[in-house]
């Protein structure tokens, strides 16, 4: 058992502490070292992350991850709060930059609303998007509806 300070590290997690423990598991796990899984062949990879979160905690953990397996990993450059137009073109400038830059297809990697996001990516730009992959993102196109529609009556209350 890991011991902190005299503290066994379950009953840290009763403190507070949760978060950076299971930090510390990810980053002692071989195959967040890149130990016995296959390695990637240098392609670029959009990261996009879920409602109400930014580029931050993809660059703790899946970027430098991507990078340990041989991939050329991309944050979004977009917090994932506001309107989803506004991130859609942000997206679309950033995906379009990097196409450029690698003149290569990009693999898109999306959590929970940044799935959605890259799934429109990926039919909207079939040329410049080589795959996508979905973490805990919704696949029914029913929740995208009932989000937007949840969305809208919020800002309506708001502006009324």
């Amino acid at each position: 058992m890991l011991v902190t300070r005299g503290c066994p590290l379950e009953e840290l997690a009763f403190e507070g502490y949760s978060f950076f423990i299971r930090m510390m598991r990810l980053c002692l796990d071989p195959v967040f070292a890149g130990i016995g899984i296959p390695h990637g062949d240098g392609s670029p990879v959009l990261c996009i992350p879920g409602y109400l979160h930014g580029d931050f905690y993809m660059t703790l953990t899946l970027i430098p991850w991507l990078k340990t397996i041989g991939y050329h990993p991309y944050p979004s450059h977009i917090v994932n709060a506001g309107c989803l137009a506004d991130s859609t073109r942000s997206l679309e400038r950033r995906l379009a930059h990097i196409y450029d830059t690698e003149k290569k297809p990009v693999i898109i990697v999306g959590h929970s609303l940044g799935g959605v996001l890259a799934r429109y990516l990926g039919t909207e730009f079939p040329d410049e998007v080589r795959g996508v992959a979905l973490l805990g993102s919704p696949l029914h196109q029913s929740f995208v509806s009932t989000f937007l529609s949840w969305q809208a009556k919020m800002l309506f209350s708001i502006l009324t």
